[in-house]
C-alpha cells in the first residue's frame, strides 16, 4: 500500500506519494488533489510497467541475437 501526503498552501492543496519519486500534483480542493494524485499514481505505475517490459524485451532480443 502506498502512502500519500496532502498539504494546503496559500491557494492549493499539494499532494504527493513519498514512495514514488517525483509523483506530485495539486488541486483547488482536498478532494480534487486526492483525485489528481490517484491519476498521477496510476500514470506513474503504468510508465514503470511499460519501462520494465521494454527492458525485458531488450534482454530477450539480446539473448536471441547471441544464440
Amino acid at each position: 500500500m502506498l502512502n500519500f501526503k496532502i498539504e494546503k498552501d496559500e491557494e492549493y492543496y499539494h499532494a504527493w506519494c513519498p514512495e514514488l519519486k517525483g509523483c506530485h500534483t495539486h488541486g483547488k480542493t482536498y478532494s480534487e488533489a486526492l483525485k489528481n494524485l490517484k491519476d498521477a499514481v496510476n500514470l506513474y505505475l503504468d510508465d514503470l510497467l511499460e519501462e520494465s517490459l521494454m527492458i525485458q524485451n531488450e534482454k530477450i532480443n539480446e539473448n536471441v541475437i547471441h544464440l
